[in-house]
C-alpha cells in the first residue's frame, strides 16, 4: 500500500495506512483501548454481518503489544469503513478516503483538497459545532479557503473547543447523534423497498379478492337469468326470453372479462412481487456488509480529539506581560 505524505519516512510498514498510524502513534494506551472499544463494541443500526465478524480478544495493551493493538485498530477501522462493493472486492479504503466520504455524508462544507489533518478537523468541527448549538452555546467559525493556510481548520477547532468544551467529556462527544443520522439515511432506501414489497403484496391480495367477488357476482347473475329463462311461460315467452337471454349474455361477458383480468393481474403481480422481495433481499445483504457509519463516525471524532490534545491542545496559550 502506498503511504501518504511524509509517513513513508517515519518508519511505518508498507502495508499500513501511514496517515492513520500518525494519529495512533500519538494516542496513549488508554486511548487506544477506547478506540478499540468503539470499533469492536455494540452499535445501534450498524451493519449486521460486520458486527458479527469480529473476535472477542481483549484490547488491554498489557496483554498484547502496543503495535499489535494498533494493527487491530487499523484493520478493523478500514474494514468497517469499506462499503459493500469494496468489501466484496476485498478493498480497504485509506483514512483519507474515509474522511472524504464522511465529509460528503455529513454535508460538511470544505474543499476536498484540504490536508488530511485539516479535513479531519473540519469533520470534528462540524460535529462540535452541532453539539455546542444543542447545548445553547454560540460557536463561531468560518469555512476554510485556499488562502487560510495548511492548518486553518485545525486552529478553528481549537478556538471552538476553547469556547465550549470545558466540562464536556469525550464520552459525550462520542455519543453524538450524527452516526445514528447517517445509519438512518442508509436504512431509508431499504425501508422504502420493504414498504413497497409489503404494499404490493397487500394490493395483489386486495385486487384478486375484488376480481374474485366480481366474477362470482357475474356468475350468479348468469345462473339467475338462465333459471328465469327456463320458467318463461308460453304467454310471455317472446319478451321474457329476449330479456333473459340478454341478461345471461351480459353476465357471461362479464365473467369472461373478469376472468381475463384476474389471470393478467395474478400473473403480472406474481412475477413482480417475488422480484421486489428479491431486490429487497439483495439490498439487505449489501447493507449488512456496507459502511458502519455508527462506529466509524465515533472513531473519527475520537481520533481528531487525540490529534488536537497532542498538538494544539484544548486551552488557549497564556502570554506573560
Amino acid at each position: 500500500m502506498e503511504l501518504h505524505g511524509d509517513a513513508a519516512g517515519r518508519g511505518f510498514r508498507s502495508d499500513v495506512d501511514g496517515e492513520l498510524w500518525e494519529i495512533l502513534e500519538l494516542a496513549t494506551e488508554d486511548e487506544l483501548e477506547g478506540i478499540h472499544g468503539i470499533l469492536y463494541g455494540s452499535s445501534l443500526l450498524s451493519p449486521l454481518i460486520k458486527s458479527i465478524v469480529k473476535d472477542n480478544e481483549p484490547a488491554a495493551a498489557g496483554r498484547r503489544s502496543r503495535r499489535s493493538l494498533m494493527c487491530r485498530i487499523e484493520s478493523r477501522f478500514r474494514f468497517l469503513a469499506a462499503d459493500s462493493a469494496a468489501t466484496l472486492r476485498g478493498y480497504r479504503p485509506t483514512y483519507r478516503e474515509v474522511l472524504l466520504r464522511m465529509r460528503d455524508s455529513l454535508a460538511v462544507e470544505c474543499p476536498g483538497s484540504l490536508a488530511t489533518q485539516d479535513l479531519e478537523a473540519e469533520i470534528f468541527m462540524f460535529v462540535l459545532e452541532n453539539q455546542l448549538y444543542d447545548a445553547g452555546a454560540n460557536p463561531t467559525r468560518h469555512a476554510p479557503t485556499a488562502h487560510d493556510g495548511p492548518s486553518a481548520a485545525t486552529r478553528n477547532v481549537a478556538q471552538m473547543a476553547r469556547q465550549g468544551s470545558e466540562g464536556k467529556k469525550s464520552g459525550r462527544m462520542q455519543s453524538f447523534a450524527g452516526p445514528l443520522h447517517l445509519a438512518g439515511q442508509e436504512l431509508l432506501p431499504t425501508l422504502f423497498k420493504l414498504g413497497s414489497a409489503v404494499s404490493l403484496d397487500s394490493a395483489r391480495t386486495a385486487t384478486l379478492r375484488h376480481l374474485g367477488t366480481r366474477f362470482l357476482t357475474h356468475q350468479a347473475r348468469h345462473q339467475a337469468a338462465l333459471r328465469v329463462l327456463a320458467r318463461c311461460g308460453a304467454g310471455r315467452g317472446a319478451a321474457c326470453a329476449v330479456k333473459q337471454r340478454a341478461a345471461a349474455e351480459a353476465a357471461r361477458h362479464g365473467m369472461a372479462a373478469t376472468a381475463a383480468r384476474y389471470g393478467t393481474v395474478r400473473g403480472a403481480l406474481g412475477v413482480l412481487g417475488p422480484m421486489m422481495w428479491g431486490w429487497l433481499a439483495v439490498d439487505v445483504a449489501l447493507k449488512a456488509i456496507g459502511t458502519d457509519y455508527g462506529r466509524i463516525a465515533r472513531a473519527i471524532v475520537a481520533l481528531a480529539q487525540i490529534r488536537l490534545l497532542r498538538t494544539y491542545g484544548w486551552t488557549a496559550k497564556r502570554t506573560s506581560h
